[in-house]
């Protein structure tokens, strides 16, 4: 059953490949159900030792092993609800017009109570967009 598991999800990556140019988030979830949105602008997906390996610009961006994946889905918003990071970062929240609305504490942080827009998560030296439906 493991052999056909790696197999089908060879067969995704190859299928997700083709379709990332209509979209701009691939979301991964995992059996866990948590949701992880990868941008697909320099996006490239690889499987080795088990494990699905998300690159971006020559940079690994994500890795998970193939038997803790659910599946995945392509968007043009992303899937985050809430921000899991065991760093001890505190997040911030920023309209895209640069206006804070909320900071949050390390760890996982519920984004359900926002309202419907485009975001940008601040935490540490890393930012992102999101967008939330």
């Amino acid at each position: 059953m493991k052999h056909l598991k790696i197999a089908f999800v060879g067969m995704m990556m190859a299928a997700a490949q083709s379709a990332m140019a209509d979209y701009d988030y691939l979301n991964v979830v995992t059996t866990a159900d948590a949701t992880t949105s990868l941008p697909v602008s320099g996006l490239k997906l690889t499987y080795s030792d088990g494990k699905l390996v998300a690159t971006s610009n020559g940079s690994v961006v994500y890795t998970e092993e193939l038997t803790a994946l659910s599946y995945m889905y392509f968007g043009n918003t992303n899937g985050v609800k809430e921000i899991q990071d065991d760093s001890n970062a505190t997040v911030e929240v920023y309209t895209t017009g640069g206006h804070k609305v909320k900071t949050l504490e390390s760890g996982k942080a519920d984004l359900s109570g926002l309202p419907a827009g485009a975001y940008i998560i601040k935490q540490g030296v890393t930012t992102r967009k999101i967008v939330i439906k």
